[in-house]
């Protein structure tokens, strides 16, 4: 997650996002992946999300690096 969102309800670590479960959606192809967040991202910024190789071969097989569109939410 984002290291600004994981920061802004609570400044101790591990945050309390840590280890909560999240939807992972491509609206292009409608595929969806399910994770957990196990850390912040220092790189992101608004929304934006890091996912492990696994994950983002699994909801994104075409896309190269960075890609941008998805939608996500806690479960």
């Amino acid at each position: 997650m984002p290291h600004l969102m994981m920061e802004a309800i609570d400044s101790t670590w591990p945050s309390p996002y840590c280890g909560r479960s999240v939807t992972v959606l491509n609206p292009t192809t409608g595929i969806t992946v399910q994770a957990t967040v196990m850390d912040k991202c220092m790189g992101c910024e608004g929304s934006s999300i890091d996912l492990t190789a696994a994950l983002f071969n699994a909801v994104a097989p075409k896309c190269d690096g960075r890609c941008g569109g998805f939608q996500w939410w806690f479960n």
